[in-house]
């Protein structure tokens, strides 16, 4: 049903019976029941007519009682001027920021069912749960003692759900000295710890890349842990000088420094089979959060053989190896989402600008030059922004039996992991050119 410019209805799909009162009634809902969704006009409800979808096709809903998104803040900012002899003129200055999720969002496949064999839930070799997708006939399935039913499907019942977890506190400690002469300067620090529940929301449009975020424990479900966004701490220097050479006409120079972290990054396996793959059981990507098996204990035997997990050949053992060692990771666990946090990013910029006289005695032009990333213009080594990405793809994944071979097709083992298929451009950071390269921008303002 959509609304026109002219204030009617239409029924966009040709449905026969439409009226501009079904559409009055479609659009302009009249809620009795708290509950998001849970009142459907009759109009809407006889006009559809006991039409179905097919129970195959995708779908993607709100569960009943949905609550849109919603966060508690609080927020404090105090300045105090000191009152020393020492630190005459001196002002400090305090913001804190607190942010507590409400009614969050998180997409979850109810299509997706658990594994279930000999009447207990199946887990893979590190632990997490595992859903059934194994393609298996009716005989595998009863001489595996597996009571779970398996979707046989790639497409998903895609349903937003509510969460209360998430938070951020925000807090920024500044100091500004203001002389005589014209110099103006100010420095501050900012600590930053969020948490978060579902980051990738931040930039999906639809559902299905809403439910693209990384899973934890629940192959089904996003991580909880430190946002993408999150920069722990930041240092803002700002030098400012102004005086008047040419009569009443202002002339201002202000440098502006920055040294803050760089943000987070997550790593992550991927079902060795596209769709809804049998390892993890999910149509979820590659989002899931990478194990990392002891490696002190070295390979066994076959020099492949880490804990609970075989390598498929050598160079995937070698490059896993030394990603492990090059980020830190740790050992015998699922990686934390946000695990790795990128190296320091140093940013200085520059505006220089000058007033000039108008017709109006009382009015001003001001020429504006802006100098960003003055360091890359300085030299083409510095200032540069090079980021890993938010989430790194590392190695697919397969079932493995405990000889580590990949285990057969309709086979419900899974005591291994086999790792292949070794992501080269793990080891590469994302240059970010847009904000690497240096900028000039010389601007004309009208100042009354």
């Amino acid at each position: 049903v959509q609304r026109l410019a002219s204030g009617l209805f239409t029924e966009t799909t040709g449905t026969p019976g439409f009226t501009q009162a079904i559409g009055a009634s479609a659009l302009n809902v009249s809620r009795t029941d708290a509950r998001t969704f849970y009142d459907l006009p009759g109009a809407v409800r006889s006009f559809q007519g006991g039409g179905s979808a097919s129970p195959l096709a995708e779908v993607a809903a709100f569960t009943p009682g949905f609550n849109f998104p919603s966060d508690w803040k609080a927020f404090l900012s105090a300045q105090y001027d000191l009152p020393f002899a020492w630190a005459e003129g001196v002002r400090v200055g305090v913001d804190i920021v607190g942010t507590k999720t409400n009614d969050g969002l998180y997409i979850r496949d109810t299509r997706a069912v658990p594994l279930v064999i000999n009447g207990a839930l199946a887990r893979l070799p590190d632990g997490r749960i595992r859903y059934d997708s194994v393609n298996a006939t009716a005989a595998q399935r009863a001489a595996a003692g597996v009571s779970s039913v398996s979707p046989n499907s790639s497409n998903r019942d895609l349903v937003f759900y509510n969460h209360d977890k998430g938070y951020a506190v925000v807090a920024a400690l500044s100091l500004s000295k203001s002389f005589d002469f014209g110099l103006d300067l100010t420095g501050s620090y900012t600590y930053q710890n969020i948490k978060d529940f579902s980051s990738s929301l931040r930039f999906s449009s639809t559902q299905s890349s809403s439910y693209q975020s990384p899973a934890g424990i629940d192959p089904n479900e996003p991580a909880y842990g430190t946002s993408y966004e999150e920069i722990e701490h930041g240092f803002k220097f700002e030098a400012s000088y102004a005086r008047k050479f040419f009569g009443d006409l202002d002339t201002r120079a202000t440098l502006f420094g920055e040294r803050r972290n760089g943000r987070t990054t997550s790593f992550v396996m991927s079902d060795a089979t596209t769709g809804r793959g049998p390892v993890f059981g999910v149509n979820r990507g590659s989002n899931h959060l990478l194990y990392v098996p002891q490696i002190s204990g070295g390979g066994g035997a076959s020099g492949l053989d880490y804990g609970p997990v075989t390598f498929a050949d050598a160079a995937t053992r070698d490059n896993f190896l030394r990603l492990v060692q090059q980020f830190g990771l740790s050992e015998n666990q699922i990686q934390d989402k946000g695990v790795f946090k990128n190296d320091d990013i140093n940013v200085l910029d520059l505006q220089i600008s000058q007033q000039l006289p108008s017709l109006i005695a009382s009015h001003k032009f001001r020429v504006v030059l802006d100098i960003q990333n003055v360091l890359n213009l300085l030299n083409d080594k510095w200032g540069i922004v090079d980021e890993y990405t938010d989430v790194t793809n590392v190695v697919s994944v397969a079932c493995a039996n405990a000889a580590g071979v990949a285990v057969a097709a309709g086979d419900f083992a899974c005591p291994r992991y086999r790792y292949s298929n070794f992501n080269a451009s793990a080891f590469n950071k994302n240059i970010n050119t847009g904000r690497s390269l240096w900028t000039i921008q010389v601007g004309l303002r009208y100042e009354f």
